[in-house]
């Protein structure tokens, strides 16, 4: 069967030969010029060696910002929509929610000598803007049967040209009772 030009291919709808060979045309070298461009240039995955330097700069600020009892400092740390669970379980949404736990924290005594150390032990990219960071802690001159070492962890992002914790989670370290099976 012949087909002319000026048949409707598709009776009822209007089309033609002619109007669908532009159409089909017209795909196909869409398709050929896609397939030829390049692909777009990959995300960067890490950070630079820099960045990883200003992280571990980072949680020593943190660090001394506790010890310091600075809640001005822990908070300007944070993002907006921090979320955190402490090593007791509470949860702290948002900034402001942040601001008031470390003052209340901040407020009360603390025993002589009562001080942080945190440890960095490891910063994970998840893009050159994105890691995941943590390690142990340890606190000094605590009361006997208080857990004073455990675990962080801490998802921190670039902010312009600073980090900001978005995410925490601190565990405390309880050993096993003695003498159990």
């Amino acid at each position: 069967m012949l087909i002319r030009l000026e048949e409707p291919v598709f009776p009822g709808k209007g089309g033609t030969a002619m109007n669908t060979a532009k159409a089909f045309l017209a795909v196909a070298t869409m398709a050929a010029l896609a397939a030829c461009a390049p692909a777009p240039a990959p995300m960067a995955m890490t950070g630079t060696p820099a960045d990883e330097q200003a992280i571990r700069d980072f949680f020593e600020r943190v660090e001394a910002a506790w010890n310091t009892k600075d809640a001005a400092a822990m908070t300007a740390m944070v993002t907006e929509d921090y979320n955190g669970v402490s090593a007791d379980g509470e949860h702290t949404m948002g900034r402001a929610a942040y601001n008031e736990t470390v003052t209340a924290d901040f407020a009360g005594e603390r025993p002589e000598g009562m001080a942080l150390a945190i440890e960095t032990a490891y910063v994970h990219w998840h893009t050159a803007d994105v890691a995941t960071v943590g390690g142990p802690w340890s606190v000094s001159a605590l009361p006997e049967g208080v857990p004073n070492t455990g675990s962080w962890m801490c998802v921190v992002k670039r902010s312009g040209d600073q980090w900001l914790m978005s995410n925490g989670l601190v565990a405390s370290f309880v050993p096993p009772p003695s003498g159990g099976n």
